[in-house]
């Protein structure tokens, strides 16, 4: 056998090898990988009129839940709409983004809902469901609201 048929064999076999995991790169490189999750806060709520005689307000306070998309991929995505809905997917409430919004990578969209602002019944806990340009929907696992965080609100209303 020639040496130079073993030598190309060889670089015949690293070539498509090579070129094989340049395409299992690419593909893993383009799809969508976006992780959902939901951040709990409580924030303050400003009077409408603060009258300069008038004796001040307590502060009042609301649970605020907040929808995250982020962008574990390396291409832009689009996102669409984003939802907080309960685990049977028959009912929820649409976050505004006001129009697409867009998720480049390593970064993130966020919606939010304010629970005194809705009718949604977030006591058999939640899911998140966004909405890509691209026609994919993505559902985060189920979630509940937090009992320290809802304690501390109402212990705050006075």
């Amino acid at each position: 056998m020639d040496g130079t048929l073993v030598v190309a064999g060889y670089a015949a076999i690293v070539a498509t090898g090579s070129l094989g995991w340049q395409v299992y790169r690419e593909r893993r490189r383009l799809r969508t990988d976006i992780r959902l999750s939901f951040e709990h806060s409580i924030e303050r709520v400003p009077p409408l009129i603060e009258w300069a005689d008038a004796p001040p307000k307590p502060d009042k306070f609301q649970y605020e839940l907040t929808l995250v998309a982020i962008n574990r991929g390396e291409t832009n995505e689009y996102v669409e709409r984003m939802e907080v809905r309960n685990p049977q997917l028959s009912d929820g409430v649409e976050l505004d983004l006001a129009g697409d919004r867009r998720l480049q990578p390593r970064g993130r969209v966020a919606g939010r809902v304010r629970l005194e602002h809705t009718t949604f019944r977030f006591g058999e806990g939640f899911v998140g469901v966004v909405e890509l340009a691209a026609g994919d929907t993505l559902t985060s696992p189920v979630e509940r609201l937090d009992a320290k965080l809802l304690h501390e609100v109402k212990a705050r209303q006075g």
